[in-house]
């Protein structure tokens, strides 16, 4: 008896001393498979969450980039009114001058009538002169304004750009308003010699005194 049982026991141990080291090898491979797991998961996660940080930078971008061309075209379509704007406007001046030059005349025709007459008319004449010099340096600076009109638009901010304009609208109507008082100085001058008197349009004086600003 004590036989058999000796030799069951030895079965026993053996068969245990066989079957540990498998269950050791079986858990420890069952921790790798579930080790190898995790991070499966984690490296999933973190592509995952990569893409979704990729397109939120490429929606970002993309908004931006719209951003950027509206505010272009605005700039554009501002630009073209502001050429608009510049183009009525020297219109404007133009023929403010074109009348101013035709009162000078006009003045001209009536200080010959008179001197016909036999009235001394030379401070007139003398005056009238120094008006028409006046009339063509607004003409000029119209001119002058008118060629630098491009190159202001395409190479300056908005704001600055009207800016700009404006202190060029200034120059021209203040050359406007000049040639308009010497007329008026003349027109005054020739009271009492007869051939009676012009008088000067009353859009000579208001047309060259606002400022306009075009609409944005």
């Amino acid at each position: 008896m004590n036989k058999h049982f000796l030799v069951a026991a030895v079965t026993v141990a053996m068969v245990g001393g066989l079957i540990s080291p498998a269950l050791a090898d079986d858990s420890s491979s069952s921790q790798g498979f579930f080790e190898r797991l995790r991070e499966e998961r984690q490296k999933n996660r973190d592509e995952r969450e990569q893409e979704r940080e990729q397109k939120r930078d490429e929606v970002a971008s993309k908004s931006e980039q719209l951003r950027q061309e509206r505010e272009q075209k605005k700039a554009e379509e501002q630009k073209t009114r502001l050429e608009k704007f510049w183009k009525k406007t020297s219109e404007r001046l133009a023929k403010l001058i074109e009348r101013q030059r035709k009162l000078a005349d006009r003045i001209e025709d009536r200080l010959e009538k008179a001197e016909a007459n036999g009235k001394n008319v030379t401070t007139q004449k003398a005056d009238l002169a120094a008006a028409r010099v006046k009339i063509d340096a607004a003409r000029k600076a119209l001119d002058d304004a008118a060629g630098q009109i491009g190159s202001i638009i395409a190479s300056n901010s908005l704001s600055d750009a009207m800016q700009k304009i404006r202190d060029l609208h200034k120059g021209v109507t203040g050359k406007i308003r000049e040639a308009h008082q010497a007329l008026i100085r003349v027109i005054v001058s020739m009271r009492g010699i007869g051939g009676g008197s012009p008088t000067p349009t009353p859009s000579a004086s208001a047309s060259a005194s606002p400022t306009p600003t075009p609409s944005q």
